[in-house]
């Protein structure tokens, strides 16, 4: 079995408690698109990237709409070309996709940068 080494992307869980208000980042994050993101060029596999997220409370990254994948795309930039994303898939089938960070589905947005 082959691992990938990719460098991944995490979002940090950290919300405000009102919708309202704006996030505040933290830890080295930055506020992109409402969600504190952190790019991090260490090459490791899915489960290591995963561990790294849980350990500073944050997840990989959701890319739920044309302005998470453009968020996404701003902070990756060209520096790096591929990364995790917290996506668990059962098949080929985006329906059959979850989101690590459990909020449902990737069956609603499937159109992710390059």
């Amino acid at each position: 079995m082959q691992f990938a080494v990719i460098p991944f992307v995490i979002l940090s869980i950290f919300y405000a408690v009102f919708a309202a208000s704006t996030p505040v980042c933290t830890n080295g994050f930055t506020l992109i698109n409402y969600k504190c993101l952190k790019l991090y060029t260490t090459p490791a596999s899915y489960s290591a990237a995963e561990e790294s997220c849980r350990s500073v409370g944050a997840t990989l990254v959701t890319v739920k709409n044309a302005n998470d994948n453009q968020a996404i795309t701003t902070i990756v930039d060209s520096s790096v070309s591929l990364v995790w994303m917290g996506l668990y898939c059962l098949d080929n089938d985006p329906s059959k996709c979850l989101w690590d960070d459990v909020s449902g589905s990737a069956g609603m947005y499937s159109n992710f940068a390059s």
